[in-house]
């Protein structure tokens, strides 16, 4: 479904694969911090690459480069250059790159996480440890992430959430984060996939619960990334009725720091 991105561009190859005519007008080189994580292409392009962009701050420059240590990855570093060439009107962002391409699966699973809700929030009321199951749902939660697969089965879905009690959750940690929000004044919560966000919204819920004046401010990703939560995906769920709810500030799949206002 995402083949359109190729629209005008040229699969990519193996070096041994490439024309012995070809003959590249730019060549930019990316997260390869010295010429040895290049192989076979740097004998190719040895003298002739124009640019290295990467975010390791140790490495072997082998041409002109941009390197920001700061940065998480060196993704991050591309989605600031392009916003930034594009705010400046030197390059043109395709209307197929500004779509959020996973939108339809976001919805669909933030509904499909919201029909369990109330059932699960009922089974939080009747259990012995309210806290603890709502994390373990939640683990259930991160399932649904299809940067690391290619389809979430929905009937899986919910024999996970039929056995979301035998989760295993480590006791030592579980005893320290208990005894944390006791004390908590400011808590941070990091989200990450849609649908998950229903969960992590019983589980702010149970902490508030602990600890009414705690101030909790979730954290979503600052613009869309496979199907990463957004503030969208959080006002669709109500996140924002039990938290304050800002974005990561970057569209990295993660969140770095630097971004974060």
């Amino acid at each position: 479904r995402l083949n359109f991105l190729n629209l005008g561009i040229q699969d990519s190859t193996l070096p041994e694969a490439i024309p012995a005519n070809f003959e590249a007008e730019r060549i930019l080189t990316v997260d390869t911090a010295s010429p040895s994580q290049l192989g076979a292409l740097y004998e190719v392009y040895e003298g002739k690459i124009d640019m290295m962009i990467d975010h390791h701050g140790k490495g072997e420059p082998y041409a002109h480069h941009y390197i920001r240590p700061d940065a998480a990855a060196t993704g991050e570093i591309m989605f600031d250059l392009v916003k930034q060439l594009a705010t400046d009107g030197r390059v043109k962002i395709t209307d197929a790159l500004c779509t959020d391409l996973y939108a339809d699966i976001k919805q669909h699973f933030n509904e499909v996480m919201r029909s369990y809700e109330e059932p699960v929030r009922q089974k939080l009321l009747a259990a012995e440890d309210p806290l603890k199951l709502a994390i373990q749902y939640a683990m259930v939660g991160n399932y649904i992430d299809f940067g690391a697969m290619k389809d979430v089965d929905e009937t899986y879905l919910t024999e996970l959430f039929d056995s979301a009690a035998s989760r295993e959750v480590n006791e030592e940690r579980y005893r320290d984060l208990k005894r944390d929000l006791d004390q908590a004044r400011k808590l941070v919560y990091l989200t990450d996939n849609c649908g998950e966000i229903v969960l992590d919204k019983l589980v702010i819920a149970e902490i508030l619960r602990i600890n009414p004046d705690a101030r909790i401010t979730a954290i979503v990703r600052g613009a869309d990334t496979s199907n990463d939560a957004t503030l969208d995906d959080a006002h669709q769920v109500g996140l924002d009725t039990v938290a304050r709810v800002i974005h990561n500030g970057s569209g990295i799949a993660g969140t770095s720091l630097t971004h974060v206002n």
